[in-house]
Parts: C-alpha cells; sequence; structure tokens
C-alpha cells in the first residue's frame, strides 16, 4: 500500500474508486440501451410514414388474392373475343371495367368490327399476376399476358404483353379502372 501512495497521482483511498466502478457501469449500460431503444423507435416510425405505410399487399394474403384473381380473371375475359360473339366481350367489359379502363374499351369497337371481317379469335391467358399495392380500396397489379390469334380458322401469332393495372373495390367488387401498357 506504501508504494501505491508513493506513485504521484494515485488516489489515496484506491478503495474509495472501487465502490463506484459497479454503479457506474450499471449506468452506462442503462444510458447505451435506452439509447439504442430510442433509435429504434426512430427508425420504426420512419418505416410506417414511407411510402409503403398502408400497403397490404403482403400483409393481408386473402385481399391480395381476391383481387388478383379478379384483376386476372377480367383481363383474360375483356382481351379475349371470337368474331362469332363479340357481344360476350363488350359483356364482360361493363362487368369488370369501369372509369378510364371502360373509356379505353369504347375506343376498341372498331378494331373489334374488324374482327368479324377477317374472322380473328383471340384467347389471351394471364401467365403471371402481381398485386404490387393495395390501400384501402385501390390496388395496382402488374399483369403478364400471352394472347393466341387465329385468323379465319389458322393461327396468326401469339404475343406476349406487360400490363400495369389500377383496380378500385366498387360496391363489393373489384372493377379494372385504368391499364396501361409496360
Amino acid at each position: 500500500m506504501r508504494a501505491l501512495q508513493a506513485m504521484p497521482g494515485a488516489p489515496s483511498r484506491p478503495w474509495a474508486m472501487a465502490r463506484f466502478r459497479g454503479p457506474l457501469a450499471l449506468f452506462g449500460a442503462s444510458l447505451l440501451l435506452v439509447l439504442a431503444g430510442v433509435v429504434l423507435l426512430d427508425l420504426a416510425g420512419r418505416d410506417r410514414s414511407g411510402p409503403a405505410s398502408g400497403n397490404e399487399a403482403l400483409a393481408n394474403a386473402a385481399r391480395t388474392s381476391q383481387v388478383s384473381d379478379a384483376v386476372g380473371a377480367g383481363l383474360a375475359g375483356v382481351y379475349s373475343y371470337s368474331y362469332t360473339d363479340l357481344a360476350a366481350t363488350t359483356r364482360t367489359a361493363r362487368q369488370v371495367l369501369a372509369g378510364q379502363a371502360a373509356a379505353q374499351f369504347a375506343q376498341l369497337s372498331p378494331m373489334l368490327s374488324a374482327a368479324v371481317t377477317q374472322r380473328v379469335t383471340v384467347v389471351t391467358k394471364v401467365t403471371a399476376i402481381g398485386v404490387r399495392s393495395l390501400t384501402g380500396d385501390t390496388a395496382t397489379l402488374l399483369a403478364f399476358l400471352q394472347q393466341a390469334t387465329t385468323r379465319a380458322g389458322k393461327p396468326a401469332g401469339s404475343v406476349p404483353a406487360q400490363l400495369q393495372v389500377t383496380a378500385q373495390l366498387i360496391r363489393g367488387r373489384w372493377l379494372i379502372t385504368g391499364i396501361a401498357a409496360r
């Protein structure tokens, strides 16, 4: 003990510092935990206020499946037609399209009329569909289609298509309100 006291700057009572080390270490650890908690809460708050806030596409599998099934069936029905029964396509369009998508379909009437004279049949299959966002009563989807065409009973080719589709839940049914080629 005498050698320790002889050193310059050495505490006169070394046991006094040892008495504060435990509570001081506990205080430091507590402070670090509180700071870590504040940082994590801040990051969690930023996540909820970002562009994905309210997006149920991954969180609500039932609604996601419901909208993708309705939109997939609607796209297949509207983009498939036969020169022998164009009225069926028009009926389907009235049932599944609304807003801008319905207006786009109305502009296709000259092409559908030409299908009769050329004896064209188009069969459309939705090969893949995914919901990009589902917020409230509005969904945005990405759909991949394959269209097979026959003219006068002879195969005329097959064409892929990629569409961005907007759908809205209107009176309990998912209706296609916007369609854009991607």
